[in-house]
């Protein structure tokens, strides 16, 4: 969930990367601020506060054993984001889904005996970033972990300010941005909220072309260093 207001206090962004979330974009094509709250601000259980927040305010006892509990950016190996509403089994079924990772072989049942829970694994409360919204701003881009798990910031900004270029269509650029995702083997639920401002004459942008001289330029520049770093390599085999 976003709130969009025209009038808010100028605070600092979230210091989590969100694993989904509300981002506004301008015409510079580059994410400006984090305002989202609820799920969209659901920070990745692998963020320093949020490993914080789990790892000492939620358990108690057996320390020791805890240590593949936040396996590959994921909660006991399995949700990847620590605040989201549902996920019973992380809240009011946590005890059963200890005995069940004893089934399953996952922990013993001596290390469940020595585990008390002083709250939810998985939490609701949202994590609340409020930003000002400049006047260069054209869009806020809401989505899931399951795109910004497999697209760039960036990379999601210049494709949807390319397809409102085209066409203008909010709709058809969710839907566009979706397929990118799922084109690069997303198997997550994608969610896309794309709020055009009305700020901007879509139809009367330029087409931004790529620069080629720059392209060109960076290609030169990295066969040069790499070429410099093979002959100081083989100077050096001769010594």
């Amino acid at each position: 969930m976003a709130l969009l207001s025209p009038r808010v206090p100028r605070l600092p962004p979230s210091t989590f990367t969100s694993a989904a979330g509300a981002r506004c974009f301008g015409p510079a094509a580059r994410c400006q601020a984090t305002a989202a709250g609820g799920v969209a601000a659901a920070g990745p259980p692998s963020s320093e506060l949020e490993a914080i927040r789990w790892g000492s305010a939620k358990l108690q006892g057996a320390r020791d054993e805890m240590e593949d509990e936040i396996v590959d950016g994921r909660i006991c190996g399995d949700i990847s984001v620590s605040r989201a509403f549902g996920d019973i089994r992380f809240k009011t079924q946590k005890n059963e889904m200890l005995v069940k990772g004893v089934k399953q072989g996952r922990w013993t049942d001596k290390f469940i005996s020595r585990i008390q829970f002083k709250d939810d694994i998985v939490i609701s409360s949202p994590d609340v970033s409020l930003v000002e919204l400049g006047p260069d701003v054209e869009f806020v881009l809401l989505a899931t972990d399951g795109l910004w798990d497999y697209i760039k910031s960036s990379e999601a900004v210049a494709f949807v300010r390319d397809q409102l270029r085209q066409h203008g269509d909010v709709q058809l650029a969710c839907e566009a941005l979706g397929q990118k995702a799922l084109d690069q083997r997303s198997q997550d639920n994608i969610s896309i909220v794309i709020a055009d401002l009305g700020r901007t004459n879509w139809k009367a942008l330029p087409d931004e072309r790529p620069n080629l001289f720059l392209e060109l330029s960076q290609a030169v520049a990295t066969v040069g260093v790499v070429s410099i770093g093979i002959w100081v390599s083989s100077f050096l085999g001769l010594q």
